[in-house]
């Protein structure tokens, strides 16, 4: 489930279904057109930092070398630098990611299991990935659902 924070720091939170925190997202500084985040996985306890502009997205992994970097090909195209393209899709009630034309992300609103809504309310939206879809990705995609 996807909630905006009621804290004004944060700009969103992913929970799992339980009701558990697993993801946090928090804008920090602003450099011209340029947007740092900060992303915390709350499962692992680890940390990412985001770099977002109008050229695409760089994510950082506290104390990894590598990143994971997606320049933007088209409005709602990103592509990476091994080939890998993502296409953002979107409609009235869903929104979704794919990947290379195979759908790893999908945020959909207005149904919620009964079971869940004593924990959220039933507009909340529902998230799902991919069962291939790794870490780099799912918050690649958590930040490209909370720009857009």
């Amino acid at each position: 489930m996807l909630e905006s924070s009621p804290v004004t720091a944060y700009q969103g939170k992913l929970f799992s279904g339980s009701g558990f925190c697993a993801f946090s997202i928090k804008p920090g500084k602003k450099r011209g057109r340029e947007t740092l985040f900060t992303v915390t996985d709350h499962r692992k306890n680890t940390f990412w930092v985001a770099q977002m502009n109008d050229l695409g997205l760089q994510l950082l992994k506290t104390g990894k070398k590598n990143s994971f970097r997606a320049l933007k090909s088209d409005k709602r195209e990103y592509r990476t630098t091994d080939g890998e393209y993502y296409r953002i899709v979107k409609s009235v009630y869903t929104f979704s990611i794919k990947k290379n034309g195979k759908k790893i992300m999908t945020v959909s609103r207005g149904l919620m299991p009964i079971s869940m809504q004593r924990i959220f309310s039933a507009s909340t939206p529902i998230i799902k990935f991919d069962r291939q879809t790794n870490e780099e990705e799912r918050i690649f995609c958590f930040l490209l659902y909370f720009r857009s």
